[in-house]
């Protein structure tokens, strides 16, 4: 882990220091429907091998003798033993997963994920989030969140909707954090700083993505449009960002609508 990131962890994971809990999102539970599939699986996985093997091992002993037989049903009596391990492991780590959680606290955030991790707001500097809509082909309809952390300092933070209630809980991170952010990125965006946001940066005169950099004059429109950053130009054809690598999207669009200079 970043050495610096520990040690914003370290001042930041006493509970107390970030004021009282405004909700908890727990990772969804393991279900008796899911524990039976696991287990039903699992004596599926040994079963073929392990039975196989038997039959390899009572062939080779009736026809050639006890060596033979071993030589013959060891490897399948391997692999069934590996299938019994990984297929615990399975469940294990399953159960492991049902203990995460996405705690939202006055002054911070906490994330119970492999480790438990707590940032108080002004260490984090951005959230990207995005939804997917499923295709035609998939079962289910239900859209897909993803969400992603942006510490001010180590790696980012990469978050699903399998945590119950998880479009609230980026909504409430977003009505924490934002209010801490637009003041000094307003500030700096007028005094004519870029202000990045991902592949993207702005300031009062210019737009630039990724190394092209073009006058606001040659921008027509900027908008969100089916899971990404569309922006149209007045004589090129459009650019398509995902929204999802993109942090804090609703201050870029804020900032756009407000504060460029045609």
């Amino acid at each position: 882990m970043d050495t610096r990131l520990s040690v914003v962890m370290k001042k930041s994971t006493n509970k107390k220091s970030l004021g009282t809990r405004i909700a908890i999102y727990p990772y969804r539970p393991l279900r008796a429907q899911e524990y039976i599939i696991y287990v039903f699986l699992g004596i599926f996985a040994v079963s073929l091998p392990l039975v196989y093997g038997i039959i390899r091992f009572q062939y080779g002993y009736t026809k050639y003798g006890e060596i033979v037989a071993h030589l013959w049903g060891r490897p399948w009596f391997i692999l069934a033993g590996f299938a019994l391990i990984t297929s615990l492991l399975l469940i294990v780590h399953r159960k492991r997963l049902a203990s995460r959680y996405i705690a939202i606290y006055e002054s911070g955030l906490v994330l119970v994920l492999s480790s438990k991790i707590a940032f108080r707001w002004e260490h984090l500097a951005g959230i990207a989030a995005s939804v997917t809509q499923p295709g035609v082909l998939v079962r289910s309809p239900r859209q897909r969140y993803h969400a992603t952390i942006y510490p001010n300092v180590g790696k980012p933070i990469q978050l699903n909707d399998d945590y119950i209630g998880f479009p609230e809980c980026l909504t409430r991170i977003k009505a924490k954090l934002y209010p801490r952010l637009i003041p000094g990125l307003s500030a700096n965006f007028q005094s004519g700083q870029w202000i990045y946001f991902g592949p993207i940066a702005i300031q009062v005169h210019k737009l630039k993505i990724r190394n092209d950099q073009y006058d606001w004059s040659q921008v027509k429109t900027v908008r969100v449009e089916s899971g990404y950053l569309v922006v149209e130009w007045t004589n090129q054809n459009r650019r398509r960002i995902p929204i999802a690598n993109i942090p804090n999207i609703e201050i870029l669009l804020q900032l756009i609508n407000t504060g460029v200079a045609a």
